[in-house]
C-alpha cells in the first residue's frame, strides 16, 4: 500500500471521532440479585430473553429496562430481588491480572507476555437493613427469607458458613443513557464491618468475585442501552464500492447500497450524502453537484451533472445525525464526455 500523497489536519481526521456525549457518570445505580442455581438459573436459553447476539439482556426491545426481572407473587418473572438502597459510592468493578514475562537468552526484553491469572470483582455497600441483606450477611438462602416486618423475625448465622453463589445485574442510569453489567455467577469474596452507633448507618459492604458460568460462558457482560445511547449512532459502514455510470455530456450516476448503522433504521433519518470526484483514486478530490437521489430497495442512486470531461472516479461521504462521517471505497473509473 502506497502512502497517500496528501494528509489532513487533526480537526479533519481525528476530532470528528471525539464524542462529548459519551462521557458517562453513574447518576443513579442499582442492583438486582438472585441465587445462582446451576441449570435453574441459566442465562443462555431463549426463555430468559436474549439479545440479537444470543446473550441475556436486562433491556426490552425498545431499550428500556425490562419489567419482568424482579420476583413477584404473580406473573412470569426472572426472580431477581431488588437489594434496596445502596451507598452513594455506587459500584467498584475491579479487574485483577497476573502476568508472566518470557525472556530470551539474547535479550532481557520480554519476547512474550502470558496472563497467568485473571479475575473480576464487584464491590458495593448495601445501605438498607432488610431481610435480603441479612440473608447475604449471614449466608442464609433466600428461600428462608422472612417478610419485612414479620413478627418474631430472626436471621441465624450457622456454625459452618454456607457457600451460596449469586447472579447479579448492576445498573447505571445517566439521563437517557443506561448501562448494565451482568454477572451470571458470583461468590462472596469479602465482607466489611457493620456499625451500630449514632453516627453510622447499619450497612453492609460486600465484595463479590465473578466466576465463569459454564452456561453463559462469560464472567461479566457489559450492556449499553437507552434512547441516548441509541441516538448517538456510529460511523456508517460501507459494504462495497459505489458503481459509476457515464450517462451523457457532463453527467453520470453513482449507485451504492445504503451504509449500515443506526441512521439507516426506520426510526432514524437517512444519511446525508455528498459525492466527490477525482481523475484517479490518489486524488485530489473535488465536490460535485448532486441533482437528485433515488432510494430503492436498500440502494441509492445519485445523479450528477456539470462534470468535467475525462476519466473520473467517485467516492461518497455519508454523515449521520450524530455528525460522524464515513467515506466509501473508490468507484470504478468512467469516461465523462464534454
Amino acid at each position: 500500500m502506497a502512502l497517500p500523497e496528501t494528509g489532513g489536519t487533526y480537526e479533519d481526521i481525528l476530532q470528528p471521532g471525539l464524542n462529548d456525549n459519551n462521557v458517562r457518570k453513574g447518576v443513579v445505580t442499582d442492583l438486582l440479585i438472585r441465587e445462582y442455581n446451576s441449570t435453574a438459573t441459566r442465562l443462555d436459553v431463549e426463555t430468559v430473553g436474549l439479545n440479537a447476539r444470543g446473550r441475556f439482556t436486562p433491556y426490552a426491545e425498545d431499550g428500556e429496562l425490562r419489567d419482568d426481572l424482579i420476583i413477584t407473587a404473580t406473573g412470569p418473572n426472572l426472580g431477581f430481588y431488588h437489594l434496596g438502597l445502596l451507598g452513594e459510592e455506587g459500584f467498584t468493578f475491579t479487574p485483577d491480572m497476573n502476568i508472566e514475562k518470557v525472556r530470551s537468552a539474547q535479550s532481557r526484553n520480554p519476547v512474550r507476555v502470558d496472563i497467568t491469572e485473571e479475575s473480576d470483582s464487584l464491590k458495593l455497600i448495601a445501605l438498607e437493613a432488610n431481610p435480603i441483606v441479612d440473608c447475604i450477611r449471614d449466608r442464609n438462602p433466600f428461600a428462608s427469607m422472612q417478610d419485612l416486618g414479620a413478627a418474631g423475625y430472626d436471621s441465624p448465622k450457622t456454625a459452618f458458613a454456607r457457600r451460596i453463589e449469586y447472579q447479579a445485574i448492576a445498573l447505571l442510569f445517566d439521563g437517557k443513557h443506561y448501562a448494565a453489567k451482568v454477572f451470571p455467577r458470583l461468590n462472596i469474596a469479602d465482607q466489611g464491618d457493620s456499625n451500630w452507633n449514632v453516627s453510622d448507618p447499619d450497612r453492609l459492604e460486600i465484595t463479590l468475585e465473578a466466576l465463569l458460568c459454564p452456561f453463559a460462558k462469560y464472567r461479566v457482560n457489559t450492556l449499553r442501552e437507552g434512547e441516548g445511547w441509541r441516538g448517538q449512532g456510529g460511523y456508517p459502514v460501507w459494504a462495497a464500492a459505489p458503481v459509476a455510470t457515464a450517462t451523457g455530456a457532463g453527467a453520470a450516476t453513482v449507485a451504492h447500497a445504503t451504509p449500515t448503522g443506526v441512521s439507516d433504521l426506520s426510526t432514524s433519518p437517512f444519511w446525508n450524502y455528498t459525492v466527490e470526484s477525482a481523475a484517479t483514486s490518489a486524488g485530489p478530490w473535488s465536490p460535485e453537484t448532486v441533482s437528485g437521489s433515488v432510494v430503492s430497495g436498500g440502494n441509492i442512486t445519485h445523479t450528477l451533472s456539470g462534470l468535467s470531461a475525462g476519466a473520473t472516479v467517485f467516492r461518497v461521504n455519508a454523515t449521520g445525525s450524530n455528525e460522524l462521517t464515513g467515506t466509501s471505497p473508490v468507484s470504478n473509473s468512467v469516461t465523462i464526455t464534454a
